[in-house]
C-alpha cells in the first residue's frame, strides 16, 4: 500500500477484523488507541479488533504491507 505525501487516513475503528502493517519505507505518524507514534521504515504495528487508529501523512510518501483477519 502506498501513502502519498500530505493525505492522512481519518480516525476510524475496525468492529470485525484485527489489522496489521509493516512500514516498509518513508516515515508516517500514527494513532493507535490513545498513543501517538511517529513511525519509520522497519516498524510493524498490530491493531486488535476494536482499536481506534489514524494515519498522518508527512511530506514524503510511504509504503506498507498490510494485513487483516476477520475476528468473530
Amino acid at each position: 500500500m502506498s501513502q502519498p505525501p500530505g493525505i492522512a487516513t481519518p480516525l476510524h475503528r475496525h468492529h470485525n477484523e484485527a489489522e496489521a502493517f509493516y512500514l516498509l519505507d518513508g516515515e508516517i505518524t500514527y494513532v493507535a488507541g490513545e498513543e501517538t507514534y511517529e513511525l519509520s521504515a522497519g516498524w510493524f504495528m498490530y491493531l486488535p479488533r476494536g482499536l481506534r487508529s489514524a494515519s498522518g501523512g508527512t511530506d514524503r510518501p510511504a509504503s506498507s504491507h498490510s494485513l487483516s483477519r476477520a475476528v468473530s
